[in-house]
């Protein structure tokens, strides 16, 4: 169910941006119907047709990395309520890591710990890239972004990172992304990672 609470909230922002609901929804089979039950489920396909809407009515190809900052943590239903709930931030990120098969993410998610660093990693799942095509690195992005809303929470500061490294190059200007996330951001990395400082482990 979470496909769809994160698709509405997608939806809502797109249509504050001046969208068309039926543009945005055309060819997913996706109807009214659907969105206004909160027991209705969407099959991939239909969701990944909404996400290449947005990009071919946008003509925006960051438009996913930007959709993911509206992922609030009330989007994530008892997934979320889990997080904040454990007593530090580093147990609320093993359980969001050992079940995070519930939520919406076409990706592998993995939590890493360095000598003075922690982070979060963000890779294509091997079974997905026949699946998501085009969508391969916004869907990678938009998981970026909604992490870092999740971490924003988690760690209780607007800028909770101390960088991010994108795995591929990008012909768009650094400080675009700096300007979202405010922190240093490298590209051609050898993993898409959110990265910390590890003392914020044991923050309650």
């Amino acid at each position: 169910m979470l496909k769809r609470e994160c698709l509405l909230e997608i939806l809502k922002w797109m249509e504050s941006l001046g969208y068309s609901r039926g543009v945005l929804l055309e060819g997913s089979q996706i109807d009214q119907a659907r969105l206004d039950d909160p027991k209705a489920t969407l099959l991939p396909h239909e969701e990944l047709c909404f996400y290449r809407n947005l990009m071919n009515v946008s003509g925006n190809p960051n438009i996913v990395l930007e959709a993911g900052f509206n992922l609030k943590l009330a989007t994530y239903g008892i997934w979320g309520l889990a997080l904040i709930s454990s007593p530090t931030v580093g147990k609320a990120i093993e359980l969001g890591i050992q079940f995070v098969d519930f939520t919406y993410t076409y990706n592998e998610i993995s939590f890493f710990k360095s000598v003075d660093k922690a982070g979060i990693r963000i890779t294509q799942r091997s079974d997905a890239a026949q699946t998501l095509g085009e969508l391969e690195r916004p869907m990678i992005e938009r998981d970026v972004s909604a992490t870092f809303v999740l971490l924003q929470v988690l760690l209780q500061q607007e800028k909770p990172l101390d960088e991010i490294f994108f795995a591929w190059e990008s012909d768009i200007a650094p400080e675009y992304y700096e300007s979202l996330f405010g922190c240093p951001v490298y590209f051609g990395q050898a993993h898409t990672e959110l990265r910390f400082a590890k003392d914020c482990l044991s923050y309650e």
